[in-house]
């Protein structure tokens, strides 16, 4: 079965910006039960909420690429490539994997946040004990995550992502993408996320957005193996096809 994928409006522009470096800044950093007590109480099930816009307006928000970018993208276009994502079952990466229409869960725990996408079962690290990012991070999807609090905002910085975490379909980031995202409770049950995403060789000015997400406290994330389901292939064109011989397959 070809899984759909969604995109969500993401909300009006907002600058993000914040070190990486946790020890810079005094306070509580949620390294013990009790310090995670005092800590915004981020924990739950939210859901994307294109509904909640700012008061200044709902409005989509595009990342503005290179002339070089823009011009891989067009050829991808061009081609009618499929979405890897529908085709291979791959996750998105960061940071498209937050605009997903699936909840997330939110996790504190001493010395990390811990976010569990249901979307592809995805879970991001988020190291918040004050360490720096690894000198030759692995790369990932998700990308290699350290965060501080400032107040009442998780900052969080990413940095080390697998090439295949495309900033759009058809647009490979360069090694120089770095993500920061603010997170903080707008109000009792909405998260607020204000992402920036810095790559010079690829986009022609920072991409900033906003996206809010309701939170739901009798939700559970549930099970989301798209492998289960999953029966397409890819031609040498690109193109995506059905397997329907379903013999081999262990589903009754």
């Amino acid at each position: 079965m070809t899984k759909l994928t969604f995109a969500i409006p993401v909300l009006a522009v907002v600058a993000a910006t914040g070190s990486a470096e946790a020890a810079t800044f005094p306070g509580n950093q949620g390294q013990s039960w009790a310090d995670i007590a005092k800590l915004p109480p981020l924990n739950g099930v939210y859901e994307a909420s294109p509904q909640n816009a700012p008061p200044d307006g709902q409005r989509v928000v595009l990342p503005v690429l290179t002339p070089k970018a823009a011009a891989e993208q067009a050829a991808y276009q061009a081609r009618k490539i499929e979405d890897t994502e529908a085709a291979n079952c791959l996750p998105p990466g960061m940071p498209r994997i937050m605009s997903w229409p699936y909840p997330v869960q939110v996790l504190l725990t001493p010395g990390e946040v811990t976010l569990v996408l249901e979307g592809d079962m995805q879970v991001r690290h988020i190291h918040t004990d004050g360490r720096d990012h690894p000198a030759d991070p692995d790369l990932t999807f998700n990308g290699d995550s350290i965060g501080h609090w400032e107040g009442d905002t998780l900052v969080v910085d990413t940095v080390g992502l697998a090439p295949q975490a495309a900033i759009a379909q058809g647009v490979t980031h360069s090694n120089s993408e770095h993500i920061v995202e603010r997170f903080r409770l707008s109000e009792p049950d909405v998260l607020e996320v204000k992402t920036r995403v810095d790559d010079p060789a690829v986009l022609a000015k920072p991409w900033e957005f906003t996206a809010r997400y309701n939170r739901h406290p009798d939700w559970s994330i549930a099970e989301y193996i798209c492998e289960q389901n999953n029966r397409n292939s890819v031609g040498a064109n690109g193109k995506a096809g059905i397997n329907l011989d379903f013999r081999g397959s262990a589903a009754p």
